[in-house]
């Protein structure tokens, strides 16, 4: 390196080496932190230790009540904590009479201006705007006046009244002069809108015939009048299952009746009954939807649905049907018999009667009979004999074959086909009859005590026959007598008739 380069180069070194020890001693603080609708006052870059900053909101904007509104710069270089922000500034509210207003009052926002129902709004703008120095723009609000309707327009013999002068709100109420009708609204309001509601009536001399009173199933009800004016009603009344379609009718402006009155029908008739069965809890009227139960009667059983319904075309569901009860094959008792002949099917309250094979008896009811569920009552059994038959307390354990019928005469209880021991039959003999051994006992070995009789009583035809021979006698002497007067020889007195 030269001499001449050394002294170029150091002046340099030099002065880079201060300039850097000076930086050092005069340290500071950058730019200040922003804010939102805010600024500081001043755009310097950099900031010695200990300046300080101001801060401003921006236009329409106000600083809040706990802002600082300084700012320091410390000895670290760096700034201290910022506490400032900025809100929108609101304008007051203005409220007006018979409407009111939506939409936010802050800066920037606008509000719109309503009525209520009834008034209308009058002024040039019915918006205001906040402005940034917190005032309306425009200053002052629109009005709300009450909305009127036009006058009312009148036509021959329509007169009115008026509740209000033509104001929203307000009410006319039309009526005709005497001897005339009237046709249309017989009010009409104001509204809001500034028009009359409906349309103007008119008045019209009206008339109809009287209806036709008397209809299939029904009839009209009230005073019956030769005439009826306008809107007069007539009503009418079904009889039951019917109803009225229309119920009533009014009287037109065209001097002819609303409508033609039918009696449509509205329920069904009384359910369709069954063989050998019948409803249960029967109703006088059955609506569409309704249903009917029914029941058999006793040794018969439901086939097919239990209920029949009221269908829409008024029409009964398919009822169900009554079919007999019947009863299966008798059970069979070992070591005995049916007496009767088997047949197929046996009918509720059919019975048959058991007999056991020789050296054995009967131990239970030896009858049996077909009961109302299709099902026989329980059956006996056949036990053996022993040769010393114990007796028993119990009169079913044992039982005696039908007993002797006899001439001339019958027990009092011939239907039965088993009898149980101990059991007493009584016979009875028929006239000029009487009986041998009236009484007789079914004994524990199975036979009858007696053997049963009528004898023939002689004597009970002794008096009829006396009778009877003492008339004939008496029937021949008159006449005898009676021919011998009639003959008597001349000269020879009688009176006739007498002897």
């Amino acid at each position: 390196m030269t001499l001449h380069l050394q002294k170029m180069l150091f002046p340099m070194l030099f002065c880079v080496l201060l300039g850097a020890l000076h930086v050092t001693a005069q340290a500071g603080c950058g730019p200040p932190p922003r804010v939102n609708n805010g600024r500081p006052d001043s755009t310097n870059t950099f900031f010695p230790v200990n300046d300080m900053v101001r801060y401003q909101c921006n236009s329409g904007y106000a600083a809040t009540k706990n802002s600082s509104l300084r700012l320091q710069c410390v000895a670290n270089g760096t700034w201290g904590e910022l506490n400032y922000w900025c809100e929108r500034k609101t304008c007051s509210p203005k409220p007006i009479d018979q409407g009111s207003y939506t939409g936010g009052i802050s800066f920037g926002d606008t509000i719109t201006y309503t009525c209520d129902d009834g008034y209308a709004l009058t002024g040039k703008t019915y918006q205001l705007t906040c402005m940034a120095d917190g005032t309306w723009n425009p200053v002052d609000p629109p009005d709300c006046q009450p909305v009127s309707c036009p006058e009312i327009d009148l036509t021959e013999k329509l007169v009115f009244q008026l509740s209000l002068q033509y104001q929203y709100g307000s009410r006319v109420t039309y009526s005709c002069e005497a001897g005339f009708s009237l046709i249309g609204d017989s009010f009409r309001d104001c509204l809001e809108s500034g028009k009359w509601s409906g349309s103007k009536p008119i008045c019209k001399d009206v008339k109809c015939k009287t209806p036709q009173w008397d209809i299939s199933h029904g009839q009209a009800m009230g005073e019956r009048k030769e005439a009826y004016k306008y809107n007069d009603i007539v009503r009418y009344e079904c009889s039951a299952r019917y109803r009225a379609e229309p119920s009533e009718i009014h009287c037109t402006e065209s001097n002819e009746w609303s409508a033609t009155v039918n009696c449509v029908l509205t329920g069904c008739h009384s359910p369709p009954l069954i063989g050998n069965g019948d409803v249960v809890q029967p109703k006088s009227e059955y609506a569409m939807g309704d249903s009917a139960s029914y029941k058999c009667r006793k040794g018969y059983r439901l086939e097919g649905s239990e209920t029949a319904v009221c269908r829409e075309n008024y029409q009964w569901t398919q009822p169900p049907t009554c079919a007999s009860v019947t009863c299966g094959p008798p059970a069979t008792v070992i070591n005995g018999k049916i007496k009767e002949q088997a047949k197929t099917p046996y009918a509720y309250g059919d019975r048959v009667s058991y007999i056991c094979d020789d050296t054995y008896h009967l131990v239970g009811n030896g009858e049996i009979t077909c009961q109302n569920n299709g099902q026989w009552s329980p059956s006996p059994s056949c036990a053996l004999r022993t040769t010393s038959l114990p007796r028993t307390e119990d009169p079913l354990q044992c039982s005696c074959d039908k007993p002797p019928a006899i001439e001339h005469g019958e027990g009092n209880d011939k239907y039965k086909s088993v009898y149980a021991c101990g059991y007493t039959l009584s016979y009875k003999c028929k006239t000029c009859y009487f009986p041998v051994h009236s009484e007789i006992t079914c004994q524990q070995n199975g036979q009858w005590s007696h053997s049963p009789g009528c004898v023939f009583n002689a004597t009970c035809v002794i008096v009829p026959v006396v009778i009877i021979v003492a008339l004939i006698g008496a029937m021949l002497a008159f006449a005898f007598f009676k021919k011998i007067a009639c003959f008597a020889p001349s000269g020879s007195k009688t009176i006739p008739g007498h002897i």
